[in-house]
């Protein structure tokens, strides 16, 4: 029989430990992928609520203006129902000048 070479052997057991080194790094990529997925799908939704939310203050607010300056009583009702209230803004008065300071 053949006398193997001390080198052989080392080569043969790094060679193998390679393969699994290979083989884990495969196992990893294929796992974060997996998980860049689910934070770009968390991220599409966060994104996709904020414009919604936008859109809902807008669609409230112009609903509750259409109320006010139609006197839409069945609006409000809509409105209270979800409870929002809706309230005309009184005009603002004109602030008075400051009071001058006295020494």
């Amino acid at each position: 029989m053949s006398e193997t070479h001390p080198f052989n052997t080392v080569a043969i057991v790094l060679g193998g430990l390679s393969l699994v080194g290979i083989v884990a790094n495969g196992l990893l990529v294929l796992s974060n992928q997996k998980s860049e997925a689910e934070v770009q799908g968390r991220q599409q939704f966060l994104t996709q609520t904020a414009q919604i939310n936008q859109v809902s203050n807008a669609l409230v607010q112009t609903l509750g203006a259409a109320a006010v300056n139609g006197k839409d009583s069945e609006i409000q009702a809509l409105l209270t129902e979800f409870g929002i209230t809706v309230t005309a803004n009184p005009s603002v008065p004109a602030q008075a000048a400051p009071a001058a300071k006295t020494p």
